[in-house]
């Protein structure tokens, strides 16, 4: 009887231990990450809101003035929370998409001749319209992006002054970039 008991305990433990074990692959979707190139996506961004083109326009950097209440540099756009990277192979006509933060991160491509566009993924309010083909690609505003200067016309709340500024834009295009099958990305 106890020689049964102690066979009965311990196939219930080994029942126990062999249930709870779970195989992992090391690389669940190897040949995805096999055929695609990498390459490390480092951005730099231009943080400007006024450029002075001609000599009638002010340069606001040097004549602003204290009394407006805030700073030039306030009214500098902020960088954006992620980048969309999109990488048309020339080649096979395939397109493949990424999305990186801000700072940096690895893009995918399939073949090694690219055209590459770049822009920020976090825009609120700018409509894309034929992404798909590249050189051909625009940003707008939609038509009514921004709320009245006199706030919710449906609150009994007292009135307050809005202002929705339009998003910022940050893009780039290249329209050749040649990609190496390398261990460590570019």
């Amino acid at each position: 009887m106890r020689a049964m008991l102690k066979l009965i305990a311990m196939a219930v433990v080994t029942l126990i231990i062999s249930a709870s074990c779970e195989h992992k692959e090391l690389c669940m979707d190897h040949y995805n990450h096999a055929s695609r190139l990498h390459l490390y996506v480092a951005p730099t961004f231009e943080q400007e809101w006024q450029y002075s083109n001609s000599p009638e326009t002010p340069d606001w950097s040097e004549q602003w003035d204290p009394d407006f209440g805030f700073s030039y540099d306030m009214l500098r756009p902020t960088v954006p929370s992620g980048i969309r990277v999109l990488a048309l192979d020339k080649t096979t006509g395939v397109q493949t998409t990424s999305n990186i933060l801000a700072t940096g991160g690895i893009a995918y491509f399939t073949g090694t001749d690219n055209s590459i566009l770049l822009y920020n993924n976090d825009s609120e309010y700018l409509v894309f319209n034929d992404i798909g083909n590249q050189t051909a690609a625009t940003a707008t505003t939609r038509t009514r992006t921004r709320s009245t200067y006199m706030g919710n016309q449906y609150s009994s709340e007292e009135v307050e002054n809005t202002v929705a500024p339009p998003d910022m834009l940050y893009a780039r295009y290249l329209s050749d970039y040649q990609v190496e099958r390398k261990f460590i990305p570019d």
